[in-house]
């Protein structure tokens, strides 16, 4: 299935943005019981025009195979965009890693599915962003967004509740699926980071980029007052004060 999505989504117009969700079904009531548990890939989808045109450019993923459950329909943004909100509940505790990718490989895709069959926790899930399109048609000298040319973004989330006995265990298991998915990474959406040290940050910026932010944080902030979340140290601080 994941195949035909990556050969559909490659033709597919700028008003069409869709993610796939990787993990164990949940037991939500608009799915089967009998799924409950098993490892499933979902395609949200959301076409931002016409509904007419939107129902055309659905077709050919709708009728692909026989899905679990269809459950796209013409619906206020609002309710499309909260719709997951009761599958990732205020509590829960959360480790993740993250790139972007060039493109869906069958190598990469393979390996999304042999983590996803190995989740260790039911709450855990990974993410695949489709992105490109206009965003890739802006220069990357443009502004501080970095790796225009990135056709998906990938989250891997290891989640799990409070009182779990070992989350080490799910920690482990989002370092491992990363590691194998790291040698297709071609960057890092700075938004998803973690605190993972400043290689990463720049990765995030790119080269070229992140030194012109620094020489504007040595003019506005050279005291590096605004350092908190993903740093951006000024000149100052960098060079030992050069």
């Amino acid at each position: 299935m994941v195949r035909f999505y990556r050969d559909w989504i490659a033709a597919a117009p700028d008003e069409l943005c869709t993610v796939l969700n990787f993990r164990r079904a949940p037991a939500a009531p608009f799915l089967p019981t009998a799924m409950h548990g098993l490892p499933v890939v979902a395609v949200v989808a959301m076409f931002a025009g016409r509904i007419d045109q939107g129902v055309e450019v659905l077709k050919p993923l709708r009728a692909f195979g026989r899905p679990i459950i269809d459950l796209i329909e013409p619906k206020p943004y609002l309710s499309h965009q909260s719709m997951f909100d009761p599958l990732v509940p205020h509590g829960w505790h959360y480790y993740w890693k993250s790139c972007d990718t060039a493109g869906l490989t069958d190598d990469l895709i393979d390996t999304l599915v042999r983590h996803t069959e190995a989740i260790t926790s039911p709450r855990s899930y990974t993410l695949v962003f489709h992105v490109g399109g206009a965003v890739a048609r802006v220069d990357e000298e443009a502004t501080a967004y970095h790796n225009r040319a990135a056709q998906h973004i990938l989250n891997i989330n290891a989640a799990w509740v409070a009182d779990d006995p070992d989350p080490a265990v799910h920690i482990d298991w989002a370092k491992g699926f990363y590691a194998d998915v790291e040698p297709s990474a071609t960057g890092v959406y700075i938004n998803f980071l973690g605190e993972e040290g400043d290689a990463r940050v720049r990765a995030a910026y790119g080269g070229p980029t992140i030194e012109r932010l620094r020489k504007l944080k040595t003019s506005y902030d050279p005291g590096n007052l605004f350092r908190l979340n993903q740093n951006i140290e000024p000149m100052a601080a960098a060079d030992g004060g050069r």
